[in-house]
């Protein structure tokens, strides 16, 4: 573990200054990807905690397939504070950073409820409450048992409840209000099973990576995570299209041209490869070059998914570039390896009880 995660934080580092040195000069470009990658690598552990807490719920939270879980989310609080650090920059230095070429609201334009949500000082001041309450629940549910059961569970309840609202406002907030042509009031639904359908699929990757098997239940969720933001990306998209509002066409119109159109025709397939490669129990069981196969290809739709939402609305077409991918490869390895020496910390911790 140790050793994965010092290369993981090397490849990070590397990739993190290869950027910055591509991106010097160019200052719109760099902060575009930062926040693309940014979004796509806290997506994981994002998706890991509400499945942490649904399974403390169920009673479950000893389950297969739930170490591999709690080290994706341990890669929360850095990429968080990370965050938490740039959101503080608007507060005490809103020059130091362009916020307007990320968010056209920063321009202005936008008229009553919205012109008052969509300030740079409000916005920041609750982005800031949202990764505060994420990093408390992940310090929390990181570790299998960190509280009475009575407790705990309590905590899940309650974490489950406030991570559906602020995970719903962080949606509109950071992502959907990158272009604010689309209005559609499941954007946050389909964010919060884009990152579980992630999360389950990095579990299930690392699971097999450390010589495991294919756990029934972490399949279960990977499944139902993946069919449930299948259905409610067609259902988004089936409304908005047949409706046919002018100023929301042109949302699906650039995110289906270019990368998008592969994409489209992509994701359903390996949506159904995922379906008869996990599904047999003989096969997930007995040999696991099926699995992880599979959990890779779900992983890099989902990523691709995720850089969908996003990139367009820079780009009017979807498109990933170098930046995106250095960005999302130095953020995502050192929050990885961070979790690493975070959860092999506790491992011996409790070894040694």
């Amino acid at each position: 573990m140790i050793r994965v995660a010092l290369a993981s934080f090397i490849l990070g580092a590397l990739a993190l200054a290869v950027g910055m040195g591509l991106g010097a000069g160019h200052a719109t470009d760099l902060a575009r990807a930062a926040l693309s990658g940014w979004l796509v690598a806290s997506a994981a552990p994002l998706g890991a905690l509400p499945i942490l807490m649904a399974l403390d719920l169920a009673g479950r939270g000893a389950a297969p397939g739930t170490p591999a879980l709690r080290l994706v989310l341990a890669a929360l609080p850095p990429l968080a504070l990370l965050g938490m650090v740039a959101l503080a920059t608007i507060l005490v230095a809103p020059g130091a950073l362009d916020l307007g070429a990320v968010y056209g609201w920063d321009a202005g334009g936008l008229h009553g409820v919205a012109a008052a949500w969509f300030q740079r000082r409000w916005f920041a001041i609750r982005g800031l409450v949202y990764l505060a309450i994420w990093i408390a629940l992940a310090v929390t549910f990181v570790r299998p048992v960190a509280a009475p059961a009575s407790v705990r569970l309590g905590l899940a309840r309650l974490g489950l409840a406030l991570h559906l609202v602020i995970g719903s406002l962080a949606a509109l907030d950071w992502v959907m209000s990158l272009d604010l042509a689309l209005k559609s009031a499941a954007f946050g639904l389909l964010l919060l099973t884009l990152q579980g359908a992630l999360a389950a699929a990095v579990a299930l990757a690392l699971t097999l990576a450390g010589g495991g098997g294919a756990p029934r239940g972490l399949v279960a969720i990977l499944l139902c995570a993946t069919a449930s933001a299948g259905f409610v990306q067609f259902t988004q998209y089936l409304v908005v299209w047949s409706a046919n509002p002018p100023p929301e066409i042109p949302w699906y119109a650039h995110r289906l041209s270019g990368l998008g159109g592969v994409l489209s025709v992509a994701a359903p397939l390996v949506a159904l490869l995922a379906v008869c490669a996990l599904l047999p129990e003989r096969w997930s069981a007995r040999t696991r070059w099926p699995a992880g196969i599979t959990a890779g290809l779900l992983i890099a739709v989902g990523v691709a998914e995720l850089l969908w939402l996003v990139t367009p609305s820079w780009r009017g077409v979807f498109t990933v570039s170098a930046l995106d991918g250095l960005a999302l490869i130095g953020l995502g390895g050192i929050a990885f390896a961070i979790a690493g020496f975070v959860v092999a910390g506790l491992e011996r911790s409790a070894r040694h009880g």
